[in-house]
């Protein structure tokens, strides 16, 4: 059982909420958090090779894989965030994708 009482595998990808504006600092914190887990779960995959637990080698393999999708998705769906509207340093979004750009013809 891992330290925050679940089977020790990160949340999956579904529970990552994007919040109510969507903005990509929230991806930023989780992208942080899973790169950690991923550290762990390899250093602790490097004990069990060196221990010769071939079982334990195989279940942390396969953390390592689910971990690493979800980090991929976070930067897949930051960076389509980021290229939708533009976001101060807070996170908050700046510019609306399209507004602003239109001219308006009234002559």
């Amino acid at each position: 059982m891992g330290i925050n009482g679940t089977n020790g595998i990160s949340p999956s990808l579904s529970s990552f909420g994007t919040g109510a504006a969507g903005n990509g600092s929230g991806n930023e914190a989780q992208i942080r958090s899973l790169e950690k887990k991923l550290t762990q779960l390899q250093d602790e995959k490097k004990k069990a090779v060196a221990a010769k637990d071939q079982k334990k080698v195989e279940k942390l393999e396969k953390k390592i894989q689910e971990v690493k999708k979800q980090i991929e998705e976070l930067k897949r769906r930051q960076k389509k965030e980021e290229e939708e509207g533009e976001y101060a340093p807070d996170g908050k979004m700046v510019k609306t994708p399209g507004a602003g750009d239109a001219v308006d013809e009234y002559a």
